[in-house]
This record gives C-alpha cells, structure tokens and sequence, in this order.
C-alpha cells in the first residue's frame, strides 16, 4: 500500500523551506482538487470560484503559499505523540524543474510510479544530491522519503510558529 502522485508545478517559488504539516491537514493535499489548486496557476475550470478561494486560503494558512507563489520545497507530516510529535515518511515535493512528488507510504491504494513519476523522481534525487541504488521505483520513493525524514530530523535547527499557538485553545 501507497499513494503516489506526480504532475508539473505552475507556480513560481518564493522559499525552499520544509514544511511539517499535521497529518489530517497533509491528508488534505491528496484530495484531487487540493492538488488542482496546487498545480495550476490560474483556477481550474472544473472548481468553482468560492471553492478555489477556499482551498487557496487554507493552503496560505498552512504556510504553504505566499501572494500567490509556492512558500516550500517539501512538505512532510508529523503526527503528534504524548510528549512531542515524529515524522512520517510521506512528502509532498516541488522539485526546482518545478515536477510535483507526492508520496505516502501509509496511504491506501495502488503504489506505481509511471513515466511522470520516474522524471519528478530522478529530478527530485538530483535536487537532493542523493544517490539510491534499489530496484523498484517503489523501493527509491521508500528510501528518499526516509532520507528526508532523517535530514529533517538531523539538520533541523528550529521551527517557527505562529504566535496563535500559544494563546488558541485546541479543542
């Protein structure tokens, strides 16, 4: 089981900052017309006007945009444990030839990795300087999505919130 997902990017980039998102909110960007929003540069026809302004408004609170240009490179999900919160090895990638990678390792579904896929792939190891040697597709998205979450884990030398967090009550 796992969810791939590739396409072409449209938007230009204003950060290639990591992003850690709560898992339902990175569960949201698997949804086909979250990932429209994400891949278009102008409002898909097929998503209505208020539904468009919608998504994009969530997507800027979630610090992934900013006027109107990708605000990351990656993002990856964290859940949140008794004492604190681990990465999960799933992303969301926006490689500098601007080829859309989503991967989720936990996700239910078909785990294949097609021609666009293998090209957002091989863009996204160069962008890492990364070299894998596996077999499968499958086994190269597994062991990029590790390397990122132990590069994340490693260099990560601070988060920063938003003021909110520490006056909002969570319900």
């Amino acid at each position: 089981m796992c969810l791939v997902i590739a396409g072409e990017a449209k938007r230009s980039r204003v950060s290639e900052d990591v992003v850690l998102l709560e898992r339902e909110d990175f569960d949201r960007l698997k949804d086909s017309n979250y990932l429209k929003v994400l891949m278009a540069r102008d409002k898909p026809e097929e998503i209505s006007r208020s539904y468009h302004y919608y998504i994009m408004n969530r997507l800027k609170s979630l610090g992934l945009f900013f006027e109107g240009s990708y605000s990351f490179y990656a993002v990856v999900p964290f859940v949140r444990k008794e004492a604190g919160m681990a990465l999960e090895r799933a992303f969301l990638v926006i490689t500098k030839t601007k080829k859309l990678l989503l991967y989720d390792e936990e996700a239910p579904g078909e785990c294949s990795c097609d021609e666009r896929c293998v090209d957002a792939l091989n863009d996204l190891l160069d962008d890492l300087n990364l070299r894998v040697k596996r077999e499968t597709p499958r086994e190269v998205l597994q062991a990029v999505a590790q390397e990122i979450v132990q590069r994340v884990s490693e260099n990560g030398a601070f988060m920063r919130l938003p003021g909110e967090v520490l006056w909002t009550r969570r319900s």
